[in-house]
């Protein structure tokens, strides 16, 4: 299932963007209740949940972005939106993170998820 996150209403001209596409792992049942925030150049832009896909259109260029879940995240990334096109990325709960202890999450918080890109078609859609 894709959720779609800041659609244009109708009537209006939408400004010139490209599409992210962010999908979460399904593969362990960690954090299987609770959804993930994007947060992209600082700003909560949605929220995905356990084996769900989100798309989210942002202006053309270069952003950073993470997913977080309470104070923990993942490492930040940069991705390059193309006008009309569609990058995708996925996220998940870092397995390592399962084998220690709680000083891992209070003293390596960004590393508690992942986040990796995984394509760029680079062409209008």
């Amino acid at each position: 299932m894709i959720k779609r996150q800041n659609q244009v209403a109708d009537g209006g001209s939408a400004p010139a963007t490209g599409r992210l596409r962010i999908t979460r792992d399904n593969a362990t049942v960690r954090d299987k209740l609770r959804a993930y925030k994007i947060v992209v150049d600082g700003a909560v832009v949605g929220k995905v949940k356990r084996d769900k896909s989100v798309l989210v259109d942002l202006a053309p260029g270069r952003h950073a972005m993470l997913v977080s879940l309470d104070w923990c995240s993942s490492k930040p990334i940069v991705v390059e939106i193309v006008e009309g096109a569609e990058c995708s990325v996925e996220c998940g709960p870092n397995p390592d993170a399962e084998l220690r202890t709680a000083a891992q999450v209070t003293q390596a918080p960004d590393t508690y998820l992942w986040l990796r890109q995984t394509g760029n078609d680079g062409t209008a859609s």
